[in-house]
């Protein structure tokens, strides 16, 4: 285990420091107050921007890295494919088991919409299905295991995280989640990552070898 934060040094450095500030601020602010933070500064550009952010935490990531993967090991992309189903099932399970009630409706229920911008097109969830951030669970995990499989640690690693972060941006600016939201699952989908990854580089790949071939390989032994 301690070789895989030696060797993505870049990553855990960089995700320490997010997580450092982001506890940080958590500590010293009242639940609300990160959403009244980011509705004063509603803007055209910044609403679109993390709209689309956000969509980087939802399956379409994991399939589209899934084929990806297939063309570089068969290995990696069962990673991802496994690491997607651990994501769904473990974030739907806490959300259950917290039964979190989301920002639309503390807000709602105390009388401050008024208080709010709110973005048009964009529909305000007034479940409890809060805590943890499943967007912020699902990009820390498949962001993370992309900045481990990644040969080029330093410029990936950055890239990966700037990516995840701006997923847990987006779903407190978007009004969906509190901040302990997105801290719980950047840590949570971490967590989850190193040990899939982990299984996967140190006890699987031992057991089965051939899942280091690759999907163009395959094509290319039936046309020679």
């Amino acid at each position: 285990m301690k070789e895989i934060f030696r060797d993505n040094s870049w990553y855990f450095v960089g995700f320490g420091f997010v997580l450092i500030f982001a506890m940080g601020i958590w500590t010293q602010v009242e639940q609300l107050d990160p959403l009244y933070f980011f509705s004063e500064r509603r803007s055209g550009w910044l609403n679109h921007l993390f709209i689309y952010a956000t969509m980087l935490g939802e399956p379409l990531s994991f399939v589209l890295a899934f084929i990806v993967f297939l063309f570089i090991k068969y290995r990696y992309a069962l990673l991802v494919a496994a690491a997607g189903a651990f994501t769904l099932f473990i974030s739907w399970g806490l959300k259950v088991l917290f039964q979190s009630a989301r920002p639309g409706l503390v807000i709602r229920d105390s009388g401050i919409m008024d208080q709010f911008v709110f973005i048009e097109g964009v529909e305000m969830n007034v479940g409890f299905t809060s805590f943890p951030s499943g967007h912020t669970f699902a990009a820390f995990t498949i962001f993370t295991l992309i900045a481990l499989l990644s040969t080029h640690k330093n410029w990936w690693a950055i890239c990966c995280l700037v990516l995840a972060t701006a997923v847990a941006i987006s779903r407190m600016y978007l009004l969906h989640h509190f901040l302990a939201d997105v801290i719980a699952g950047a840590v949570i989908g971490t967590s989850i990552a190193v040990i899939l990854y982990w299984m996967q580089e140190y006890v699987i790949l031992r057991r089965h070898p051939k899942l280091e071939r690759k999907l163009h390989l395959r094509f290319m032994r039936k046309v020679t």
